[in-house]
């Protein structure tokens, strides 16, 4: 039988197809991370977090959505599909996250990357 998905994540791609700056940022810890390996760059901390989600996902319209996942312990792997307004003219995209979650349910780290 498949692990239920963790409530934080289902609450991480509601608030980001939402389009929800503060409720983005309050899936994570206070000091979080969001290492995206597609950019090459890692995202420390509340004010770092939402510059990533307004320049990766409010400013190019992105809303994503789960293929599929796999749970093991405290760390989240899901695969999914990015659709938005991209400059590289993209409609579509897969990607995975990588989700670490803190003792307290919420996120620590995420790794994303695109296929």
């Amino acid at each position: 039988m498949e692990k239920q998905l963790p409530r934080i994540i289902s609450e991480y791609i509601e608030v980001s197809n939402a389009f929800d700056e503060n409720g983005y940022a309050s899936c994570f810890i206070d000091n979080g991370v969001i290492d995206e390996l597609s950019v090459g760059r890692k995202f420390e901390g509340e004010e770092e977090i939402k510059q990533y989600f307004r320049d990766y996902f409010i400013d190019c319209k992105t809303s994503t959505k789960i293929q599929e996942y796999q749970i093991e312990d405290n760390v989240v792997t899901v695969k999914v599909i990015f659709k938005g307004v991209f400059p590289n003219g993209n409609q579509g995209i897969s990607g995975f996250y990588e989700f670490s979650l803190s003792p307290t349910g919420k996120i620590e780290q995420l790794i994303a990357d695109l296929k």
